[in-house]
Formats: structure tokens, sequence, C-alpha cells
């Protein structure tokens, strides 16, 4: 999957954006959802080491998540948000579905 340089979402532009490396309350991180800037941001390195293209697809679509929990008033915890990556992803993939 290529990372688009930006998507729609609920009437949202929503652009991506990377970072040299991204962290959260101090915890290096590979995504980050900014819904109030419409941005996605993502970290090219996590301590120091290169993502895949498979971990910059996986965070971005998390990140996505997160704005359309938020958007469409669903409520997902991190849990709930990381299954449906962790399911999502795979079944995007293998199946090389494009809409």
């Amino acid at each position: 999957m290529k990372v688009p340089k930006s998507i729609r979402i609920a009437g949202h532009e929503i652009k991506i954006v990377y970072k040299d490396s991204l962290s959260s309350d101090g915890t290096p991180c590979v995504g980050l959802a900014f819904l109030s800037q419409d941005r996605i941001e993502l970290a090219r390195t996590i301590e120091g080491v290169p993502l895949s293209n498979d971990q910059l697809a996986t965070a971005f679509l998390h990140e996505a998540l997160h704005i359309i929990s938020t958007l469409h008033s669903l409520a997902f915890n991190e849990k709930k948000v990381t299954a449906l990556e962790v399911a999502l992803y795979p079944f995007l993939h293998e199946n090389k579905l494009k809409f």
C-alpha cells in the first residue's frame, strides 16, 4: 500500500506529513492524528531505525481509524483501533483491494 499525500474523511481533507521521528508523552511512536489540524503525522524512523513501507502503511491506517472514530462518534479506544488496524490491513493488502 502506498500512503497517499492526503485523504478525505467525512468532508475533511487530511494531509499526511512525514517527520524524522515522533513521540507521544515522551514515548516513541510511528504515527499521530491531529483532527483539529486535519493532519496525520508519520515517523520515518523509530529510535533511529527506518520504518518499512508496511509499517508506514499500518501506521497510516491506524491514525486514519482514529480520525474516522472521532468524526463518526464511534468512540473507539486504542485497543479497538489497533484491533481494526490488525484485521483490516492484511485484508486490504492481501486481496489487493483498491476502491
